[in-house]
């Protein structure tokens, strides 16, 4: 799990410190993570690029990133900021990833629209995020300048109260092929659900900023020392 966190800052004391989208003059701190261990980090500029800077935090942490995984193969989980091929490139050979691929969300958007409605499994509603009706399908895609096409798992919802057939979007894409899904997830809920179902796991690792967060109060740090 790779991310970054926007710690912010007020005073002239921090020279690296840049403007955020919020408004607000922001550090980047840049973690990489197996589980809960922290396997390399690094703090830039508020204006530093995420899916410039994880290749080589990946590089870098190559061996541990071995170590950990063993004989097993290891999953990665990340947001839109890394769904590109210099990113894909980085990874180790024995890593299945899923990644966010918002980014691409108009040319995908059109292609999901295009899909016939037998390809589209239904979820049902969900009253937590206030959808009264929710789909799922998988499609293949190729993002220019990849080196192959990619499974992409397409979500869409309506919201309470809309009119049937008005639409959000969301994606994901992934190397995982149906075949090499959890049996028994993807027996019972089918493939793309499965993919969103282990994405959401992502949540989890995102709560492993809390604590350093929190405790040593990064998110507004007094000084640049």
């Amino acid at each position: 799990f790779g991310d970054g966190s926007d710690l912010q800052v007020d005073g002239r004391c921090f020279d690296a410190a840049r403007l955020g989208r919020e408004g607000e003059m922001i550090f980047r701190w840049m973690t990489l993570r197996v589980g809960p261990v922290l396997v390399d980090q690094d703090l830039l500029p508020g204006n530093a690029d995420e899916g410039r800077t994880l290749p080589w935090m990946l590089r870098r942490a190559a061996p541990l990133l071995r170590q950990a995984a063993g004989r097993s193969r290891l999953l990665a989980l990340l947001d839109a900021a890394f769904c590109e091929w210099p990113v894909i490139k980085a990874l180790p050979r024995n890593c299945d990833w899923i990644i966010c691929a918002n980014q691409y969300r108009n040319a995908l958007t059109r292609m999901a629209a295009e899909q016939p409605a037998l390809v589209w499994r239904s979820c049902g509603a969900d009253v937590g995020r206030g959808w009264e009706e929710s789909q799922v399908c998988l499609m293949t895609h190729l993002f220019g300048g990849w080196a192959a096409p990619v499974t992409i798992a397409a979500r869409r919802w309506r919201e309470t109260g809309e009119l049937p057939g008005v639409w959000h979007y969301a994606f994901l894409a992934s190397n995982l092929e149906p075949a090499a899904l959890p049996e028994g997830l993807a027996r019972k809920h089918g493939a793309a659900q499965t993919l969103w179902m282990l994405y959401s796991t992502k949540q989890g690792q995102e709560n492993h900023f809390k604590t350093p967060l929190r405790c040593l109060g990064l998110h507004h740090p007094p000084s640049s020392r």
